[in-house]
């Protein structure tokens, strides 16, 4: 495929607000026909292929070329210049471009080199636009890229926007063993088949929506893959499916020593692609994943799809698991080290949790939907967010205001088709806490439901099995454990015996949103709050509070909420010197 020179675009946040871009090194850049939408930074092991994270498998999505940031010392006064990149540089990118290609499945002649320069002086640091080369890999030509639309794929338009042009597909292979060298090695793809709903996806130019029965116009599809274990030629197509049987793959050990391997991959497809055409992707995307398998001498590995905010695309990671309880160790010191590689080659932040197995989509469907919502809502409520910032953020005592660090949503009564009217704050709370988490990227998990959250502490034993589907209180004491279970997160639990000791803690719950940030959920005797930050003078002792309350019942609108203080500033007198109040003060991880 020829590409002309200024067909380029570039997904603006990967340009402005990628900080993997910003960060001295090289990087893959993958895009859907001229667009790049997102990177994936090179290391020794990615070009060894160790610990690789598997995009889905696409007719699609493909390399396009690499990207190189590096430092320019100097004033320069003007960094959108290609002259700044030496002949040196040129060299060396065309050459590691090579080696790529080299190492994947192409049907490219153009590829691009890309450049950001970073210019740092005493009195600023600059960042240069992105650099564009096109480059032919067969004859080395290399041309200059003076102009390019510059289009926002994730800002502006979501990833479930982005599907209705386009379907995922997830593939699982389940029961009867065969040999993973069989299946990787056996090039005849015929003796393979993958199946929707029962119906065979047999040899056809179909498209392959319009080939299923009835037409599927779901954004995913689930499909299962069959061999054929009869050579009987006699056997039509009608009675295929009885010569044909669920596929696991096994690893090749002896017989006595055979593994279970399971393959679950995922494949993004045009809604255009024809049954031959998806089927072969299909079958790719398998051996795709257990090549990786195969090059993991002692493990065997277990896959987990996730979805983050910042990255457009969902993908696999590959974490090995006990052979006997099929689980993986997120606290085990290997899988430590491969998420540490994970997140360095994604640019992920290395003191948060994003990527252990507790935080896969498991419900396939927030590959899609993302995470916010929560996961079985028939009802789900537009729920408000960052409530309080529509309030003054001055002191009202001579203080200083300290407050929630980072976004959240408003969970109140009656929301997402749930009357939990009078007894439901606490459940509220805890679930405006996991929407924040959402929001810093501390986790990627669906907020929890009333009944999850109930589920949990019954299958923590902490609640016998009649507390389901009941309209029992919960407090701090409760949450906490959701928070480690759910989470592993941990909790810090303020105690006061009396509301008019409220005011002695202050100073700690002012140190907590200076240092962690989290909102506060308040329980104990009486209905349960959710503080988001505290006004403090640390001379008068004198303090205000920023409560959320999750006993509001209305419309999700600022006006009301605003004027009426159910998000608002309260005195020390709102705790009662009657009652005894804990405090349960989520903790931020500090590691992967």
């Amino acid at each position: 495929m020829t590409t002309s020179i200024n067909e380029i675009s570039v997904n603006q946040q990967l340009e402005d607000n990628d900080h993997i871009l910003n960060e001295i090194s090289d990087y893959k850049l993958f895009g859907i026909n001229n667009i790049i939408t997102h990177s994936q930074r090179i290391t020794k092991e990615s070009t060894r292929n160790e610990t690789s994270i598997l995009f889905p498998t696409s007719d699609i999505i493909e390399f396009v070329g690499i990207h190189c940031t590096f430092t320019l010392d100097g004033d320069v006064k003007d960094l959108n210049q290609h002259s700044l990149v030496s002949k040196e540089q040129l060299i060396r990118c065309t050459q590691l471009l090579k080696q790529i290609c080299a190492t994947v499945a192409t049907f490219r002649e153009i590829y691009y080199l890309s450049f950001t320069i970073i210019n740092e002086t005493e009195e600023e640091i600059r960042k240069s636009p992105m650099l564009f080369y096109s480059v032919n890999v067969k004859s080395s030509e290399l041309s200059i890229i003076t102009k390019s639309n510059r289009i926002n794929l994730t800002d502006n338009t979501t990833f479930s926007e982005f599907l209705e042009k386009y379907s995922l597909v997830l593939v699982q292979i389940q029961s009867s063993p065969i040999s993973l060298s069989t299946l990787l090695y056996h090039q005849n793809n015929n003796s393979f088949y993958f199946s929707y709903n029962s119906k065979l996806l047999l040899n056809s130019n179909e498209k392959l929506f319009e080939f299923l029965t009835p037409p599927q116009n779901s954004k995913l599809l689930q499909l299962k893959l069959y061999c054929k274990i009869s050579n009987n030629s006699n056997n039509n197509n009608n009675n295929l499916i009885d010569n044909l049987t669920k596929l696991s793959i096994v690893s090749s050990d002896s017989s006595k020593n055979e593994k279970l391997i399971e393959v679950s991959t995922l494949c993004l497809v045009s809604k255009n692609i024809s049954v031959n055409k998806s089927t072969e992707l299909f079958l790719q995307s398998i051996r795709n994943q257990l090549t990786l398998q195969e090059q993991s001498s002692k493990d065997i590995l277990k896959p987990c799809h996730f979805k983050l905010s910042i990255i457009p695309i969902p993908f696999t990671c590959m974490y090995p698991m006990d052979i006997n309880s099929r689980s993986i160790s997120d606290s085990s010191v290997a899988n430590h080290e491969i998420r540490k590689k994970y997140h360095i080659s994604l640019g992920l932040p290395l003191n948060k949790p994003l990527l252990r197995s507790l935080f896969q989509c498991n419900d396939i469907s927030t590959l899609i939907k993302g995470t916010t919502a929560p996961s079985n809502s028939k009802q789900a409520s537009v729920h408000l967010k960052d409530v309080h910032l529509e309030l003054p953020k001055e002191s009202q005592i001579g203080g200083t205001v300290y407050t929630v660090d980072g976004s959240y949503d408003y969970y109140h009564y009656q929301q997402d088709g749930m009357d939990d009217n009078g007894w439901g704050c606490a459940y509220r709370s805890m679930q405006t806490i996991c929407s924040w988490l959402n929001y810093q990227q501390i986790s990627n998990r669906s907020v929890p439901t009333h009944k999850e959250i109930q589920q949990t502490l019954v299958d923590m034993e902490d609640k016998e099995k009649s507390f389901l589907n009941s309209k029992q209180w919960i407090g701090a004491f409760e949450i906490t454990l959701c928070l480690q279970q759910l989470y592993e997160l941990d909790c810090k639990i303020l105690n006061v015996k009396s509301g008019s000791e409220v005011q002695e803690k202050s100073r700690e719950l002012a140190r907590h949103f200076q240092t962690t940030g989290s909102p506060i959920m308040i329980g104990g005797g009486v209905l349960a709050y959710t503080l988001l930050g505290i006004d403090y003078n640390e001379s008068t002792g004198d303090s205000r509070y920023l409560i959320l309350d999750p006993h509001y019942v209305g419309p999700d609108q600022i006006k009301p909420i605003k004027e009426k203080g159910w998000c608002g500033w309260k005195k020390p007198d709102l705790f009662r010197k009657d009652a005894f109040y804990n405090f349960c003060m989520p903790q931020l991880p500090n590691d992967l």
